[in-house]
């Protein structure tokens, strides 16, 4: 790839990042930015428009309210978008669960977990029927700047903790190596200062996930071990896995 051509990309890409977040911004929703942007935003890394093994980075996306017809709305307009601009990486917008209740039902392919909120404002961990009352001062909204674009996230703690809570405790190999560089990034400058008791139930609920459901962790590690191996590419956002995610969790 030539020098003009790598600048394009990195045009093109952010271009798309104002593009999807002008849009959140527009419906007034509760959207966030989670996973690798979200963590290079808090690092005040630059962007990385292209991974080391030539693919893009997704968009990924926690839709946390107002409510659901917000961030339906939300998410078909990022479709549209998507669909009028064939360079936009793939963008993921995954809603929190609005209930009152736990959910009495899962598929057998879950493998992920979720979060639930309440009519009071309450937020939870989900997985399966393990349901966990979290701190919502740890889902506070937080505005940052990656690329020069204003995007939404959360608290640096939380988005590491995320990290860990996502399969029940068990980290992605191919994410252990910056979430420990993200490790020492918050010791030394504090994070955003949040009480490390308001994480207590984070480590709660990832214990009893890997108590009740110790079979789905080693479902998820042997899968996560043997993509690594093969260059990841049954997993992805065109990957085997995250198409089961759409059709049983999402």
């Amino acid at each position: 790839m030539s020098e003009k051509e790598i600048c394009q990309k990195q045009i093109d890409f952010i271009s798309n990042l104002q593009a999807i977040s002008e849009i959140i911004q527009s419906n007034q929703a509760e959207v966030v930015f989670v996973g690798g942007i979200a963590l290079r935003s808090a690092m005040n890394k630059p962007v990385e428009f292209q991974r080391s093994n030539g693919t893009t980075p997704d968009f990924d996306l926690l839709g946390l309210g107002p409510n659901p017809d917000v961030i339906k709305k939300t998410k078909d307009e990022i479709k549209c978008y998507r669909q009028s601009s064939p360079n936009c990486p793939p963008v993921g917008l995954e809603s929190i669960i609005f209930s009152d209740h736990p959910r009495q039902h899962h598929s057998p392919f879950e493998f992920l977990s979720g979060d639930r909120r309440n009519d009071n404002g309450e937020h939870f961990l989900a997985f399966r029927d393990v349901d966990q009352q979290i701190d919502s001062q740890t889902m506070t909204i937080i505005s940052r700047n990656y690329g020069g674009v204003k995007i939404t996230t959360l608290p640096q703690e939380t988005i590491l903790k995320r990290y860990e809570t996502r399969m029940g405790g068990y980290i992605k190999p191919k994410d252990i190596t910056k979430i420990e560089e993200f490790c020492q990034y918050i010791e030394v400058n504090g994070g955003d200062h949040l009480d490390p008791k308001l994480y207590q139930s984070y480590t709660e609920f990832c214990q009893k996930v890997g108590q009740k459901y110790p079979h789905i962790i080693s479902i998820s590690k042997n899968y996560w071990k043997l993509d690594q191996k093969i260059g990841g590419k049954i997993s992805g956002s065109n990957g085997l896995f995250y198409k089961m995610i759409d059709l049983f969790h999402r």
